[in-house]
């Protein structure tokens, strides 16, 4: 009877440690006023706008084949922007998240790598 526990111990520590080893996270990076994070896919990116300043936000990336661009988000405050930016074995490398200033370069985070 006390081998049959131990075999069914071992198979349920088994089962869940492949659980945690394959569950999909992203990355994420924020600044005054805007949010910026991947999918778990890292093939979309996500920009949020998190104050009511006026002001718009976007979410920077980089992929692991050099791409880099940005996705803008003009929705105002508590507005979300997602956006599939890659596709393949091409995946999102860095986030990071930035807001416009008046007169001034946009306020940014640094970038959040994976």
């Amino acid at each position: 009877m006390a081998r049959g526990k131990i075999a069914a111990g071992l198979m349920c520590a088994l089962v869940l440690g492949l659980g945690g080893a394959s569950a999909a996270y992203a990355k994420s990076a924020s600044t005054a006023g805007a949010e910026a994070w991947d999918s778990g896919s890292r093939q979309t990116i996500n920009s949020k706008d998190t104050a009511d300043d006026g002001k718009w936000v976007t979410a920077g990336w980089k992929s692991n084949r050099g791409s880099e661009n940005a996705v803008k988000n003009e929705k105002g405050n508590g507005g979300v922007v997602s956006k599939k930016v890659t596709s393949g074995s091409e995946v999102i490398s860095s986030v990071r998240a930035c807001r416009s200033n008046s007169l001034r370069p946009m306020t940014c985070s640094g970038w959040n790598s994976y």
